[in-house]
């Protein structure tokens, strides 16, 4: 059947110590609104055979606390790669402190769809790490790193860990004011007036 979990929208301010997604297959959307995390952070599929998703159109989280943002994380005495924490954002800002996909040990799946909005991680614990088959796929979102980070994203592009439009699109690099910026090159930009969507402005139109 369908996932129902629970929602967070225009005009919820909300608090939190930690976001814990486990067992079976949670589902937090969010539209709207404000979400501080002010403890350790989140550990999304937090569970041997976990599959977590936390979908995001809108509004703002901020991690304020001591902790960054786990996906797929589990024990070391579970089945590897058990877990998968998927964070899909079309819209939205988010402002983490780390980011870890795929968490060291027996760490489970992370999986980040950037299709919207901006993501910012900064340089605690490591700042970005992707492991562990974990992926994140770049379309119309922006992923905004602290400091001078274009040779680690360059591994993770190289190595297939970021990849953008699923890895169909280069990737775009900026290094300035202290921060890495890395946005996706549309494969296929709309052309205006192009109303049967092939590419090109004729009488087909």
């Amino acid at each position: 059947g369908s996932r129902k979990g629970p929602i967070i929208a225009d005009g919820d301010n909300l608090k939190v110590k930690e976001l814990i997604a486990d067992e079976g297959r949670p589902l937090v959307t969010m539209t709207g609104g404000k979400l501080e995390v002010t403890g350790f952070g989140a550990r999304w599929a937090d569970a041997s055979g976990a599959n977590a998703s936390f979908k995001m159109s809108g509004g703002e989280i901020d991690f304020t606390g001591t902790g960054i943002l786990n996906l797929g994380w589990q024990s070391r005495v579970d089945p590897v790669r058990s877990s998968r924490g998927m964070w899909e954002m079309t819209g939205g800002e988010v402002t983490v402190k780390g980011l870890e996909a795929g968490v060291s040990g027996n760490g489970g799946i992370g999986m980040i769809d950037l299709h919207g909005g901006t993501l910012n991680v900064g340089i605690s614990r490591g700042g970005l790490t992707i492991r562990n088959r974990s992926k994140m796929d770049i379309t119309e979102g922006k992923l905004v790193l602290t400091g001078d980070q274009k040779s680690k994203v360059e591994g993770y592009i190289d190595d297939r860990l970021i990849v953008g439009y699923g890895g169909k699109a280069e990737l775009a690099i900026n290094v300035s004011g202290g921060k890495t910026t890395v946005t996706a090159i549309d494969p296929n930009p709309s052309v205006p007036g192009d109303f049967n969507e092939d590419g090109i402005l004729d009488a087909e139109d």
